[in-house]
């Protein structure tokens, strides 16, 4: 786990989870609050990488599907490491967290279903899925979020083409295995993930086709510019 204020991470990025050595960077400029959030989302990457959701050879389609659904599961992950963090230090401790914290509408969509625990403790994995369920929905809402993981597989794509032919229903059963909650009892196998959360990241990568086909042919042809072809 490294902070650099040296590495690229690009405008948007606090932090990044490097498959090649293993390593999460971390933007040093952020806060100690922001940097602990960042931290909670890469882990849960290495995760990914650990039980395989990293998936190669897909249709491309396919491909920023899974890319989205990571994404949105990691900052829900992370929003459950912060409530869990915050709040049995008091309701006041985490609602003051809760406003200096990344994706704040996250938070909130998270908070609105921990609201019941105290009264029904025994429930607290049951509304933890929930809470994680409701942030990653929430993640959704925000279309900067498709401009700019699209983006970024436009360019991961130009510099390294990834076509494949494997599609994610191949791999699905494997996929909603990806909700499910550190430290979860052995016998408990329920995942907030359902077929509908999945589809979330389908409906939206089907949209984005255009946008990440006019970013690939577009930097494509600047690049042929360049070169006088």
């Amino acid at each position: 786990i490294c902070l650099d204020s040296d590495y690229e991470l690009g405008s948007r990025t606090g932090g990044i989870y490097s498959q090649l050595y293993r390593a999460v960077i971390i933007r040093r400029s952020l806060t100690t609050l922001q940097r602990t959030q960042i931290l909670a989302h890469e882990l849960r990457h290495a995760w990914h990488d650990q039980q395989g959701f990293f998936r190669a050879g897909l249709t491309i389609e396919d491909a920023l599907t899974l890319e989205f659904v990571r994404e949105a599961d990691a900052d829900a992950f992370a929003m459950a490491v912060m409530w869990e963090l915050h709040y049995r230090r008091g309701p006041a401790i985490w609602t003051q967290a809760r406003d200096e914290l990344l994706d704040a509408p996250l938070a909130v969509a998270f908070t609105l279903e921990m609201r019941n625990l105290e009264a029904n403790p025994s429930a607290r994995f049951h509304l933890m899925r929930n809470g994680m369920r409701s942030a990653y929905i929430a993640w959704f809402r925000d279309t900067d979020n498709d401009e700019f993981y699209v983006d970024r597989m436009a360019a991961r794509y130009h510099s390294r083409p990834m076509i494949g032919s494997r599609r994610l229903v191949d791999v699905l059963p494997n996929l909603l295995e990806m909700g499910r909650l550190p430290g979860q009892p052995p016998g408990d196998t329920a995942s907030y993930l359902t077929m509908f959360e999945i589809n979330q990241a389908q409906r939206r990568s089907a949209e984005n086709m255009p946008r990440f086909q006019q970013r690939v042919h577009g930097s494509r042809l600047a690049h042929n510019d360049v070169l006088g072809f």
